[in-house]
């Protein structure tokens, strides 16, 4: 009877054992949270190159222009789901990257898109318009 009590316990204590150590080293081997933070406010950042080709413009806008103006926005948020204002936790940072397509590619697309186009019956956007 001893010896089956000691060996219930050697097997048990061996199972608590096994447990306790796969815990630790499994967890031990996750990457720290980057985004969440309990008991704080979420904050994701993405920075997002946008990459924007004048076309069509013979020179009339140039992208220093497009630029200098500043109406290209910065940074946008996500909006809220009731609607009403912008979620900044989640943030993407815009870098823009303005060219002018060259002479040639305006010369070629307008002869085609003019060779392509067919007649085609208003779209009302709104009622009576």
């Amino acid at each position: 009877m001893d010896k089956r009590r000691g060996l219930l316990l050697l097997i048990a204590l061996l199972a608590v054992t096994s447990i306790l150590i796969f815990r630790t080293n499994g967890a031990s081997n996750l990457p720290p949270l980057t985004n969440l933070a309990p008991g704080t406010d979420l904050r994701i950042q993405q920075n997002v190159d946008v990459n924007i080709v004048l076309v069509g413009f013979n020179g009339l806008v140039s992208p220093a222009d497009i630029l200098g103006q500043g109406i290209l926005p910065h940074w946008n948020g996500v909006p809220k789901a009731n609607g009403q204002g912008t979620f900044i936790g989640q943030r993407f940072d815009f870098h823009y990257n303005v060219i002018a397509a060259p002479q040639w590619f305006d010369d070629a697309l307008f002869p085609f898109l003019r060779k392509i186009a067919q007649p085609q019956i208003p779209i009302p956007i709104f009622q009576g318009l």
